[in-house]
């Protein structure tokens, strides 16, 4: 391939052509998303209360809200460490901006989750129609661009639907893929210029502040992704490492925090020989958890190799069909979802498997490892239109994105039979915290925090007149 890749640059997204979207395809993209944006605020209403528990109640959350509204060193309180090793500042400043214009409602973070969702979409609509499908009819793109919704209005996520701080993790994954598309344009630029560099550098630094810890994972992969094109002969690549690697360097600096900083942290063990057949298994119960998630599925999956294990091929088949069909030289953001989905599982596993193997089913983490599977689908719309011989290969990822989408249906149908259940224990938990002072520890558990934390938070939470008090 030849290094000089000019003819395989896309077009220029500033240009007046590259931005020229025929109005009723777009339009038809904004209702589509409408509908999705609809129906899940339709879930949230059948399966919530504006109830505050659980991430809201805890610290640095509760203890910024207290101090802002307080006066009390505000910003001495949002830039506050804490011993995972670092700085929730822009969550805890959204939550603090929630209880002072709000009195703390969840249907903020709602909403904050449903704007997340919406970038994310729009975002891989307009790659999807100006890159990936450039040269396709005006429909094409809306259509095989629906999947893409499917996989990111997820009920599998439930968690970071109804939980708090779950808002704030959805609009970490808009952050993440225009991150990720700034970074594929550089890639094929045929001459990156200074604006581009500083569009890819500031890009991961305010991407740091909404991925958190999920930004380590977002750092290698980019350099990951850089190195492979420069292996592929892409003469940019080595100046946009360096970019990535400055840019990796000061997110770090924004959101982690060293941990002499703060006496409390220590450094979590590495896993040990006899460790790794749990980290094996937590990390396939990760992927299994992106495709089928509701509580009964364990008996179903056997602890995730049913669904892990073909789950892990089709990604790795993935990847193998898009570098064998260089489909880099049209997009290589597919690659980075693929890897990125791959590479937060494997991070996971290792920081968290101690808290046990079932642990790795948790819904939080499917907002992250499910953006493989769109990696998935992604390559093989692209796989469909190329005259390969790779038959066996695209037959393998096509079941796998058909089995996958199927399950999350079934996914569906079981969170809305859910829904009430869920609705009830939040009644439960509002009927606790109008008398807290009298309530027992079983009682005071249902708000998913040590029971210590709940004491000091509800009366911070009553002074203020915030969430239950307003």
């Amino acid at each position: 391939m030849s290094p000089n890749h000019r003819q395989d640059a896309g077009p220029d997204l500033g240009s007046p052509v590259a931005l020229r979207f025929p109005p009723m395809a777009l339009f038809g993209a904004l209702a589509l998303i409408g509908c999705a944006v609809v129906y899940l605020v339709l879930y949230a209403n059948a399966a919530t209360l504006d109830v505050a528990y659980a991430d809201y109640l805890l610290p640095p959350f509760i203890t910024a809200v207290d101090a802002c509204m307080s006066g009390q060193d505000c910003m001495g309180a949002l830039l506050a460490p804490t011993s995972n090793g670092y700085r929730w500042t822009v969550p805890a400043l959204l939550l603090t901006l929630n209880a002072a214009v709000f009195g703390l409602t969840t249907r903020f973070e709602l909403a904050l989750g449903i704007v997340g969702l919406i970038l994310a979409s729009l975002t891989l609509y307009l790659w999807l129609s100006t890159t990936w499908l450039r040269s396709a009819r005006p429909v094409v793109p809306v259509v095989l661009w629906i999947p893409c919704l499917f996989f990111l209005f997820n009920l599998n996520q439930w968690e970071n639907i109804v939980l708090g701080i779950g808002g704030y993790h959805l609009l970490g994954l808009a952050a993440l893929i225009l991150c990720l598309w700034v970074l594929d344009r550089s890639l094929r630029a045929s001459q990156v210029t200074t604006k581009q560099a500083f569009m890819l550098f500031l890009s991961l630094v305010v991407s740091s502040l909404f991925l958190l810890q999920y930004f380590v994972v977002l750092a290698v992969a980019a350099a990951g992704l850089t190195f492979v094109a420069l292996v592929a002969g892409y003469r940019n690549a080595s100046g946009l490492l360096l970019t990535i690697l400055a840019g990796s360097v000061v997110g770090f600096l924004l959101t982690f925090v060293p941990a002499a900083s703060f006496g409390q942290s220590t450094a979590a063990a590495l896993p040990s020989l006899e460790d790794f057949a749990s980290v094996a298994r937590f990390f396939l119960n990760m992927l299994a958890a992106a495709m089928l998630q509701w509580e009964g599925k364990r008996v179903m999956v056997n602890s995730g190799y049913v669904l892990g294990l073909p789950a892990m091929m089709a990604l790795a088949v993935s990847i193998w069909l898009f570098l064998s069909c260089r489909m880099y030289r049209t997009s290589w953001l597919p690659l980075a979802l693929c890897v990125y989905g791959l590479l937060v599982s494997i991070v996971v596993s290792f920081s968290r498997f101690r808290y046990g193997v079932e642990y790795g089913f948790a819904s939080r983490y499917t907002s992250q490892t499910v953006l493989g599977f769109l990696g998935c689908y992604l390559v093989l719309v692209k796989a469909l239109e190329i005259p390969a011989q790779e038959r066996g290969a695209i037959g393998i990822v096509t079941v796998f994105c058909i089995a996958a989408a199927t399950m999350q249906a079934a996914t569906h149908v079981v969170q809305w039979e859910i829904a009430p259940h869920r609705q009830a224990y939040y009644r439960e938990v509002v009927r606790i915290a109008a008398t807290f002072e009298q309530a027992s520890d079983a009682e005071l558990v249902r708000f998913q925090i040590p029971v210590h934390a709940t004491r000091q938070a509800l009366p911070i939470l009553r002074r203020h007149r915030l969430a239950f008090f307003r």
